[in-house]
């Protein structure tokens, strides 16, 4: 796929330096490119190239043309700084890349596409805009299905979607206490596109984290624990923003105990693997290569093991997914999972739970009944004090 589009591939990692980047020259002289506006939500300021690799572009002898847009988190200026024509017409251009869907009615035929479509899974939402790629002829190279040979995602998460989710969790957390009665330090921290760059956010949960060890926080919230599920990219990036207040580390053994002994001016993280929680049906025992082979032949306990300790006043928010949505988990273990974590034998009252998800369920396409979920997903962070966790028996 990558093949097919020479000027989306242009960047590769240098062979001795994971951080460093070197340009790969192509035959790309005379080509045109389009970066497209993004207007999938107001919020929404990425670019799928910034002004460095559109310099490089023009550099390499490639038309670029930058969609005019305020929003973006590129002024046009650095843009029209480095060569590239600011225009609203795109379809000069054979090839346009953005970041999220794009609207139906903007798609113009006989292009080739490059985006996060939001399509390979069958989401229902989607499958209107799939239709009409297909009709007008258009060629659609989605990120989520651009692999290496290993068959790796080579555009994916990376840390600071965990720094950015962090920071809008905690957001949440602060405005979602609130709207259950207590005034908490964390009420100080903003939404992550309210500062200029990670410092000033970081400088902020430090600032929360002073009043926390202060013992700021309310007695009746109990312990505050934090679940990191997974050691990825997004994890690593999220646990860097929790470190900035005072933390321990425990063990998911310890969790009992900071349920009922915890202290209130620190919060503890857990970091959950998949050992923790995934046990063979028969055996109880867990082997890492059996699993990806025959997931069916396990169960999760991590309702039994981790979430029942989210009772007597303690919260517990769950920083990533959980559930991986990836392939790595069965859609019917996630389903009975988050039945588990809503239902009433696990002794969570509705105002001492909150399941804070960094990651869309959106790929659950459906099976998942709204009264079996308790979710509060990142990109509807703004609406945190409206959340709202019911159960099966709520009408």
């Amino acid at each position: 796929m990558l093949s097919a589009a020479p000027l989306l591939a242009c960047c590769r990692p240098a062979p001795h330096c994971c951080q460093a980047r070197r340009w790969i020259s192509r035959n790309v002289r005379g080509r045109v490119l389009a970066i497209r506006r993004e207007d999938q939500s107001v919020w929404e300021r990425r670019a799928p190239l910034g002004p460095a690799q559109v310099k490089q572009l023009v550099k390499d002898g490639v038309t670029v043309i930058v969609q005019p847009s305020n929003r973006r988190a590129y002024p046009m200026q650095a843009y029209q700084n480095v060569g590239a024509k600011i225009q609203e017409d795109l379809s000069e251009a054979p090839v346009i890349i953005g970041v999220k869907q794009v609207p139906i009615d903007q798609l113009i035929p006989n292009r080739t596409y490059c985006f996060f479509s939001h399509t390979i899974k069958a989401q229902e939402a989607n499958m209107p805009l799939l239709d009409a790629i297909l009709e007008k002829n258009i060629r659609l190279l989605d990120y989520e299905r651009m692999c290496d040979r290993q068959g790796q995602r080579v555009v994916a998460f990376g840390k600071y979607a965990g720094v950015a989710g962090m920071i809008n969790i905690l957001n949440g957390l602060g405005l979602r206490l609130l709207a259950l009665g207590h005034h908490t330090p964390f009420m100080h921290i903003g939404p992550a596109h309210n500062y200029r760059n990670t410092e000033m956010a970081r400088q902020s949960i430090r600032d929360t984290g002073y009043e926390i060890s202060l013992g700021m926080m309310p007695k009746s919230i109990g312990p505050l624990t934090f679940i990191f599920t997974g050691t990825g990219n997004v994890s690593q990036g999220a646990q860097e923003i929790v470190q900035e207040l005072p933390y321990e580390y425990v063990s998911v053994k310890a969790l009992k105990k900071v349920a009922e002994h915890g202290a209130t001016n620190k919060i503890y993280c857990c970091e959950v693997s998949r050992r923790d929680h995934l046990v063979r049906k028969d055996s109880g025992q867990y082997d890492a290569v059996e699993y990806e082979e025959h997931p069916e032949r396990y169960i999760s306990v991590f309702a039994h093991k981790v979430s029942i300790y989210c009772s007597q006043g303690q919260y517990l928010l769950l920083t990533r997914s959980l559930f991986c949505l990836q392939g790595h988990y069965p859609t019917y273990m996630v389903i009975v999972l988050l039945t588990r974590l809503s239902c009433s034998h696990v002794h969570c009252p509705a105002h001492k739970v909150i399941v804070l998800l960094t990651r869309s369920l959106s790929c659950l396409q459906g099976h998942c009944p709204a009264h079996k979920v308790i979710v509060l997903l990142t990109r509807s962070l703004s609406y945190a004090c409206e959340l709202n966790i019911t159960y099966p028996n709520d009408p």
